[in-house]
């Protein structure tokens, strides 16, 4: 679905709005049923578009959730065959729960997850994708260059592993595979298993 902005933090996607808020800490703004809290610059965010087609129609893992605006933003912008997000938080949170409650099974939470946790991580791709794994869609919380790893859940139980990072700094987006994870990386990333 298309985004309206409505002005430079905030724009609406179907009847959902969202409002851009990188205010560090506490003081962020928390999401309501109606409005959802994003923690992206409008320059971030239009790097998605380029994601587009790889994305759409697809199943996405959503990795941290803070107030659930991804999540929504992503569900509602891609219209994924299924969206799924973990967050190592306990407390649900409620406007997201009451939007996940509405649509359907189509998107999925799952609280007190850590994303270091690889055991519960094979196992939700698992029972979200069936037969099929997950599409992948996760970015560094910043603009930075910071290398990940990559674990890749594959529908035949196999596993791949690399690193992966996404030049965000110039606007373009890069994500080579490499043989090796890179040493003491700790994000997980996902991307879709392929037959080669």
């Amino acid at each position: 679905m298309q985004v309206n902005w409505i002005d430079d933090h905030r724009f609406e996607i179907g009847a959902y709005r969202f409002t851009i808020d990188v205010t560090p800490g506490a003081r962020r703004r928390l999401s309501t049923d109606n409005d959802f809290t994003l923690v992206k610059t409008p320059h971030f965010l239009a790097m998605y578009d380029s994601l587009e087609p790889r994305l759409t129609g697809k199943k996405i893992l959503e990795l941290g959730l803070f107030e659930g605006g991804s999540l929504v933003f992503f569900d509602q912008r891609f219209q994924p065959e299924k969206i799924v997000g973990i967050d190592i938080r306990k407390e649900p949170i409620a406007p997201l729960e009451r939007y996940v409650a509405g649509r359907g099974g189509v998107v999925e939470t799952h609280y007190a997850t850590s994303q270091d946790d690889e055991a519960a991580l094979a196992k939700i791709c698992r029972e979200a994708s069936g037969a099929r794994s997950m599409s992948s869609l996760t970015m560094p919380p910043t603009s930075t260059n910071r290398p990940r790893r990559v674990l890749t859940y594959c529908s035949d139980g196999s596993r791949r592993e690399g690193s992966t990072s996404l030049k965000i700094g110039h606007g373009a987006i890069k994500s080579p595979i490499r043989k090796r994870a890179t040493p003491g990386s700790r994000r997980r990333a996902w991307q879709r298993c392929s037959s080669s």
